[in-house]
């Protein structure tokens, strides 16, 4: 899985010269490729209120998406995600001409007959949260994800990261759990480890990767984890291993 991320509005020229500078450049072939692009930016073409901007808009999704076809047989959609802290009076209130935009996405990828899904109508708007006026939590981003694999990889498990912030956290987790281990013996793994042995939780073992398992005597393997009631502690470091 590869992100292609950019801050442009979608009007803007660099849009497609990344994007042929990206497929040109990956050694990969992609089974699917989801668009999700020109939400909050460019917002002098403003659909809502001239017929002109959403020709504007339609050729410039119509354009990108042709564009995209070249390079995998799916092509999926998604609708753009609102804002939060919409207040007309500052001019912030800008999921009007989002929702027009949305219409213009279902329509182009009707005519195009690619895959459409409406992320808005499976998010529960009550309940995300943003830190600035569009962009969402780690945690809500996480909890979208769940729900675009799930309609795009319906077989695919998804599973939370379950991640741990303060160490009152954790102490809550290591209270709750039977078999506590900690992912790597690396400085971080140590410094964990003593952690818990200082406090007298009820730690088991480091545990390590195949390919370091035959540096350590003191370490088991992943395959080897108690996984009734278990709590393995990885650092955010350590969590792309």
């Amino acid at each position: 899985m590869d992100l292609l991320a950019m801050s442009y509005s979608i009007f803007d020229d660099m849009v497609l010269e990344e994007i042929k500078h990206f497929f040109k450049r990956t050694p990969y072939q992609y089974d699917l490729i989801i668009y999700h692009l020109g939400a909050h930016h460019g917002y002098g073409v403003n659909c809502i209120k001239s017929e002109n901007a959403v020709n504007q808009y339609t050729d410039r999704v119509r354009e990108i998406l042709v564009e995209l076809k070249k390079y995998s047989d799916n092509i999926g959609v998604m609708t753009l995600t609102l804002e939060g802290c919409a207040d007309e009076k500052s001019g912030l209130n800008h999921n009007m001409e989002i929702k027009k935009r949305n219409e213009i996405l279902r329509a182009v990828s009707n005519e195009l007959d690619l895959l459409f899904y409406d992320l808005n109508q499976t998010i529960d708007y009550k309940i995300v949260r943003y830190i600035d006026r569009c962009h969402f939590t780690d945690d809500d981003y996480e909890y979208m994800s769940e729900k675009i694999i799930g309609y795009f990889f319906p077989k695919i498990h998804f599973a939370y990261a379950n991640r741990i912030r303060e160490m009152n956290d954790l102490r809550k987790k290591l209270d709750t759990c039977a078999n506590v281990y900690v992912y790597g013996n690396g400085v971080r793994g140590k410094s964990l480890k003593i952690y818990l042995q200082k406090y007298g939780y009820a730690f088991r073992e480091v545990i390590v990767s195949d390919k370091y398992a035959h540096l350590y005597n003191d370490v088991v393997k992943i395959d080897w984890v108690e996984k009734v009631n278990a709590l393995v502690i990885v650092t955010l470091t350590d969590i792309e291993i």
